[in-house]
Order: C-alpha cells, then sequence, then structure tokens
C-alpha cells in the first residue's frame, strides 16, 4: 500500500472491544477468494468476524465495510451497526450522494439531514467537511451535544446526530489494541515469513493485561510492570546452565539481573 507510512506488511482484520481494546477475533487476509465476488470484501470480512457476536451488540466500522446489505443482514441477526459511507455506494438515497445541489439545498455548518428506510437510518452532517453514516440503533431526530475544536484552538459545544458521536466513541477499540502493541513491541527482524504472524499471536499479553484489570486498579499496575511480572514468573528461575539449575536467575534488582546476564555472554 504506498500511501501507508508501512507500504508492505500482513493485512490482519480484527474486532476488538470499544472501551478496553480487547482482541475478540482477527482474521489474517490471504487474498481474494471466490465468496468475495456477489458482496464484496468488505462484507465477507464483518459477517465472519462478527459470526458469533452476542445479540443486540453495536459495532462500527469505517467506510471501508459499510453498505447497505451488510447492515441489513447484521440486523436480521439481532446485531446493530454504525458506520461513516462512501457516497458512490449502491443503494443510498440521493441527500448522501455527491451530487451538485442547488444553493438552496445545502447544508450550513453543524446541520444535518436523515432518510429512513427501516431499518437502516442515513444520515449526513456537516462539519468541517460532509460526514455520512448509516446506522441501524439509532432513531434520526436523536442529537446529541459534542465538543468540537474551532480554529482558535478553543473547544465548543456543538449539535451533532446522537449516531455519528456513537460513531466516534465506539472507533477506538483497534487504535487501543495497536497502540498497546507499539508501547512495547516484540517483533524482531527475520527471514521466515511466519514470524510475523507468530509475534501477532503473542499479542495475547495485551489481553491477559486487560483482563488483569478487570479485577485489579489499573493506576497501580501499569503496563511495564505487568510485562515484567510475566516474563519473570514465564521464567521461574530457569537457567540452562550446568550446576546452576536449582539456583537459576534470581530477580532481585537490576544490578543483579544484569550481573548474571554478563556472566551467561562471557562464555
Amino acid at each position: 500500500m504506498p500511501k501507508k507510512p508501512i507500504k508492505r506488511s500482513f493485512k490482519i482484520w480484527a474486532s476488538c472491544d470499544a472501551k478496553t481494546g480487547f482482541l475478540y477475533q482477527f482474521e489474517i487476509y490471504t487474498g481474494k477468494d471466490d465468496s468475495t465476488e456477489n458482496e464484496g470484501l468488505g462484507y465477507n470480512v464483518v459477517m465472519r468476524v462478527c459470526n458469533n457476536v452476542p445479540s443486540n451488540t453495536l459495532v462500527a466500522f469505517d467506510n471501508f465495510f459499510t453498505g447497505c446489505n451488510l447492515m441489513e443482514d447484521l440486523f436480521d441477526k439481532n446485531t446493530y451497526a454504525v458506520g461513516t459511507v462512501r457516497s458512490n455506494r449502491k443503494d443510498l438515497p440521493d441527500v448522501l450522494k455527491n451530487k451538485k445541489q442547488p444553493k438552496a439545498m445545502k447544508l450550513a455548518k453543524h446541520e444535518f439531514v436523515s432518510v429512513t428506510a427501516e431499518p437502516i437510518t442515513a444520515i449526513k452532517w456537516m462539519d468541517t467537511k460532509e460526514v455520512t453514516v448509516l446506522s441501524t440503533a439509532h432513531q434520526p431526530r436523536d442529537v446529541m451535544m459534542v465538543k468540537r475544536t474551532q480554529k482558535d484552538g478553543s473547544r465548543k459545544e456543538v449539535l451533532c446526530p446522537k449516531a455519528i458521536a456513537s460513531y466516534t466513541l465506539s472507533m477506538g477499540g483497534v487504535d487501543l489494541f495497536d497502540h498497546f502493541r507499539s508501547s512495547y513491541p516484540i517483533s524482531r527482524k527475520s527471514r521466515k515469513y511466519w514470524m510475523r504472524l507468530l509475534f501477532f499471536i503473542i499479542a495475547s499479553i495485551i489481553n491477559a493485561y486487560i483482563s488483569y484489570n478487570d479485577s485489579h486498579v489499573a493506576t497501580i499496575h501499569c503496563h511495564r510492570d505487568f510485562r515484567l511480572r510475566l516474563a519473570r514468573a514465564l521464567i521461574d528461575n530457569y537457567t540452562t546452565r550446568k550446576g546452576h539449575a536449582q539456583q537459576g536467575i534470581q530477580f532481585k534488582n537490576k544490578k543483579v539481573v544484569s550481573l548474571e546476564f554478563q556472566k551467561k555472554y562471557d562464555y
């Protein structure tokens, strides 16, 4: 992907909790297959990843995935959805399409227009630019106050459709998971391509940390401390040095740890 900072990599589809970043399910993209011909790649990915989602769950995704057929099929499975949508998607109402409209029909800043065709509500909201979403979880007239940053840096409360506000709050799950991964990366360079996938699977450490925080005070046990304690528990004073199998490596302080590893490398 030439426009990305990392141009060559593996593509992994993931579904994460919006509040904690907990990774529920992921799927490694292996290229096009026959199943993408009818509904498209985005549709098939969401339906597979959300196959085991509990009923009455709200799922949020971006405009690569959103389409009318996907929203309807998720609703039939008792799964609500909200997502931004591209104006050139099929079956969209005219108010969401980028057609030349007379000045009288154009929206002023922070105005919105909505159209409903059960169970889908289509909304266009004018922020700094047009924002278009589809939702099966919100009513067309549901609004709330949100804070927006002005040109002078100040924060001002403006009226916003609840569907767009809900989408903004629900779309941070995957980004939060990526943040945890990038904070203490474990990936290493390797000539074996599958090692990259193995390092991603080891990201289950992040799920363990999130689960740990559910029953402990997160401010006391930071991410770094959790990883150190986990590593020491997995090592469990184990050493490959002969005659020291019982003693092992003692994690008393940083100086002792450094001394033990220095002795190992001196051989």
